[in-house]
């Protein structure tokens, strides 16, 4: 059995590595952190939640990378977590107070979901066993994803189930080919371990009309 002090740094190391993003992180949100990787540790070699060598970097490549989509989010809405998997960024977005809408079409891990937001008390999430192309979207959705599908594939997935206009925020590869219009923010490494960015790709109006996302560069 792993334990968690193994497997994350020090309360003051995790505050140092939020604050070089420019974020805060409380005590609790500690605390729960560390209970998440102490179940991700446990349940890993019987669900196929991620290779044994993801649990020596859980700390930069997962909780930290998770927490940095906040920096293109808004907290006054909720979101889905396409394909969340051991719950990056999804859970980690729900421990720091969003919503979120879990979207995982594995049965092992999409019950390993539901187990944590049992065990974190994160009543205002849900986990619904699905793929993205089975799902609706209702209203301006905003999505996030991470190392799910390459990002043309989930922008074309996006234009034909949604009614209406949405954002999607998602992880790329520092080499990845990023549109003039597209919101943009680098990941910095470190606290991160590996390059790359964050793009914000908003599609407003209705989808499918030819209407083009709203430019914005991320601060």
């Amino acid at each position: 059995m792993f334990h968690v002090k193994q497997l994350l740094p020090g309360d003051d190391a995790m505050a140092a590595d939020a604050g070089a993003l420019g974020l805060d992180i409380t005590p609790e949100q500690i605390i729960s952190f560390r209970l998440m990787a102490d179940l991700i540790a446990e349940a890993a070699p019987r669900s196929d939640l991620m290779g044994p060598g993801e649990l020596d970097r859980l700390w930069p490549r997962h909780f930290l990378e998770s927490m940095a989509y906040e920096l293109m989010l808004g907290q006054e809405r909720s979101i889905m977590d396409i394909g969340s998997g051991a719950g990056f960024p999804g859970m980690v977005l729900a421990i720091r107070g969003f919503r979120v809408r879990m979207l995982e079409p594995r049965r092992r891990r999409a019950l390993f979901l539901e187990l944590l937001l049992q065990r974190l008390g994160l009543d205002g999430s849900r986990v619904e066993r699905a793929r993205l192309e089975e799902s609706k979207l209702e209203g301006d959705s905003v999505l996030v994803a991470r190392a799910v599908r390459p990002l043309e594939w989930l922008l074309d997935a996006l234009g034909r189930i949604a009614a209406s206009g949405f954002t999607l925020v998602t992880r790329v590869g520092p080499g990845a080919r990023i549109r003039e219009e597209w919101g943009w923010l680098d990941l910095p490494e470190p606290p991160l371990d590996r390059p790359g960015r964050l793009v914000q790709v908003r599609q407003t109006g209705r989808v499918g009309s030819g209407t083009e996302g709203t430019a914005r560069q991320a601060r």
